[in-house]
């Protein structure tokens, strides 16, 4: 790849260009033509990911539609898993089969961390021995391998993996939080940035990191992680942690004794952190959605709405505007 600007010809038929009437132009392209022209040298690699043209090229595919990415599976080892993702149209509920580009044979298995802005972020083995971290788009099919932390640290200790991007950025950060030692008493996380194609963030949690959700949610460049104990809930109540990208710190959110019960778990609707708190009984469970405002300073929470229904105590639902979509 050049590092060299294409020459511009001096003459009438082809006049030098500002870049809002290229973005323009490109803006009109799909989206693997303009990852071919970003690929022919750094120059445009550059222009073609500024935030300007990001920006305008997304407020245009928004329009178009979206697809869902459905993951199944289960474990079946430490080694090994049975999964497969669905792609579903929306609007038809066309299903088509959704190939991940790497190969998983018999004793292979992945994850996937999480998905953001469209790109997806997978654990994986092919073989069930070395893993490594992809972070790829299935829109312009590129895609970057990073090396796996566990590789240098304890594989039998606890750990978790998130990912985000960057606020208003193309960057990103995979956060990996570990123990380093199976009895150790303190939480470390290691952070790749994509900037930086490196693992540049090392630090040691503070101690009300520990007992974290796997699942979790991000929003404009923060992580929310639910800590809770099942066993002892009474005496020590959930709350949230929140870690930011570009601090980087955490924080913790407590939750307010009315919305405490059985489990929690967070989400996004309207670009607002939400948690959905159910309450259950052997038959029946009632979940309540609350709302955080203010979040980044000294947080409130509002009531969206509540449902009762017949059931295992935890259904996992998505809210699509105000509709609710159950998984059973």
């Amino acid at each position: 790849m050049s590092d060299i600007a294409p020459r511009k010809f001096k003459v009438p038929q082809v006049p030098d260009l500002p870049d809002e009437v290229i973005f323009v132009i490109f803006s009109m392209c799909d989206p693997l033509t303009i990852q071919a022209a970003k690929s022919t040298s750094r120059y445009w690699k550059e222009k073609l990911s500024s935030y300007e043209f990001v920006s305008t090229i997304s407020e245009k595919l928004i329009p178009l539609g979206c697809s869902i990415y459905a993951h199944f599976g289960f474990a079946r080892t430490n080694m090994a898993t049975s999964d497969w993702v669905m792609k579903m149209d929306p609007l038809t509920g066309e299903q088509s089969e959704f190939l991940l580009p790497f190969l998983v044979i018999n004793r292979g298995w992945y994850r996937i961390v999480g998905v953001d802005n469209g790109v997806f972020c997978v654990r994986y083995s092919s073989f069930g021995i070395s893993s490594h971290l992809l972070v790829w788009n299935p829109t312009t099919y590129s895609s970057r391998v990073i090396p796996d932390p566990p590789r240098h640290y304890c594989k039998d200790c606890s750990y978790l993996y998130s990912f985000a991007h960057f606020p208003n950025s193309i960057n990103y950060a995979v956060v990996h939080i570990f123990k380093q030692t199976p009895d150790s008493p303190c939480w470390k996380l290691a952070m790749y940035l994509s900037l930086e194609r490196n693992w540049v963030v090392k630090m040691e949690c503070p101690t009300f990191v520990r007992r974290l959700d796997p699942c979790y949610a991000s929003l404009n460049g923060v992580l929310y992680w639910l800590h809770w104990n099942m066993e002892d809930i009474d005496s020590n109540p959930p709350y949230i942690i929140c870690f930011c990208l570009t601090s980087p710190s955490f924080r913790q959110i407590s939750l307010p004794a009315r919305m405490r019960a059985h489990c929690h778990s967070l989400l996004i609707k309207d670009n607002k952190l939400c948690v959905n708190a159910n309450d259950h009984t052997m038959q029946a469970y009632r979940s309540t959605f609350w709302q955080a405002n203010n979040i980044h300073d000294q947080p409130t929470w509002s009531r969206l709405y509540s449902y009762n229904g017949y059931g295992t105590h935890y259904l996992p639902a998505s809210i699509i505007d105000d509709e609710i979509i159950q998984v059973m």
